[in-house]
């Protein structure tokens, strides 16, 4: 059984995962699966104008994103090796993340779609886990 996923984590060209050979992301429209975790990543911009809560309230029977749920951040960090993204991790341009990040993004839609500077962000189900208990 497929394993549903939104995915709204941040996957700017300079910070990202390591690559796989193994993996296949297939482009099913308004979702891409990765054939190696057997996730359905829901397209970014189909959330793009929505507030967490908002999404949140529609992951449930007859909602707008059923059978979907926030990724946590290791699930996304997979997605960035299948991806075959070369430098996990690194905070500075690597230019070798350049080209599968692109490919990516093209999958999994941009809110910025500026040719000199595309831009995909969002948020995961533990992004903000630490907040609390400090």
């Amino acid at each position: 059984m497929l394993r549903r996923v939104l995915c709204t984590c941040l996957v700017c060209v300079y910070v990202i995962a390591g690559g796989s050979a193994s993996a296949v992301l297939l482009d099913l429209g308004n979702m891409t699966r990765d054939t190696a975790t057997d996730l359905e990543w829901l397209d970014l911009t189909l959330t793009s104008d929505r507030t967490f809560l908002d999404v949140s309230t529609e992951f449930g029977s007859g909602g707008d994103f059923e059978g979907f749920r926030y990724a946590s951040l290791s699930e996304v960090s997979h997605l960035f090796v299948n991806a075959g993204i070369p430098n996990v991790n690194t905070r500075t341009f690597t230019a070798a993340n350049y080209e599968p990040v692109i490919a990516l993004m093209a999958l999994i839609g941009t809110e910025r779609p500026d040719p000199n500077f595309p831009q995909t962000s969002g948020v995961t189900s533990d992004a903000f886990m630490d907040r609390d208990t400090k």
